[in-house]
């Protein structure tokens, strides 16, 4: 894989370090930690103004389609600049929704709103029985009138209280512990409907 980074994604970096640079120190990451939210609403709009948010979805749902160098290229700059910010929750929420588009799970409504900044998700993925295995799920989804019942718990779900929407994985079929084609992902919160993978 080519590590020379483009132009494009020079600029993406550079904008990202002077962002951090001037308002996203160690006094102001610390005011932003020991803060009630623990995360910036600010900073959040300003990774969204800077057109992070829009990196990792695909232009049909307002994004810019960025790769996975793209994607390297930001991450890499949030942690340098230990950046708080609930991004990568996001981005992993949002590579779920992308792969259930695949699959025919109508995602461009949320997929547009992650693009633009106003919606913040948060995956619901580890069980206690799991740990490193995540097709050892025994949360289950049900169908239940026009929606989906899902029962059981989930651990460590990082970012989730920042969520405008969980994506949270559940065995509709098959056994605990089964493998991957038993199982779906389910958005919750504002849809709670399932998600297939692809």
């Amino acid at each position: 894989m080519d590590f020379n980074f483009n132009p494009e994604q020079l600029q993406f970096a550079d904008a990202l370090k002077r962002w951090i640079g001037r308002d996203y120190g160690f006094e102001a990451r610390r005011a932003i930690i020991h803060s009630q939210a623990g995360v910036s609403d600010a900073a959040w709009a300003t990774l969204a103004e800077l057109g992070m948010t829009a990196l990792p979805v695909a232009e049909a749902h307002g994004g810019f389609s960025g790769s996975a160098v793209d994607m390297f290229v930001v991450m890499r700059e949030l942690g340098r600049g230990l950046v708080v910010e609930p991004y990568f929750a996001t981005v992993l929420g949002a590579e779920f929704l992308r792969l259930g588009a695949q699959a025919g799970f109508a995602a461009a409504e949320l997929l547009e709103r992650v693009a633009g900044g106003e919606l913040k998700l948060a995956c619901a993925l580890g069980e206690r029985q799991s740990r490193h295995d995540l097709f050892d799920i025994a949360t289950r989804a049900q169908a239940s009138g026009d929606g989906w019942t899902i029962s059981g718990e989930k651990k460590v779900v990082i970012h989730g209280f920042e969520a405008g929407a969980l994506i949270v994985s559940a065995r509709a079929g098959g056994s605990e512990g089964g493998g991957q084609r038993e199982h779906t992902a389910a958005c919750c919160s504002s849809c709670c409907q399932p998600i297939p993978l692809a």
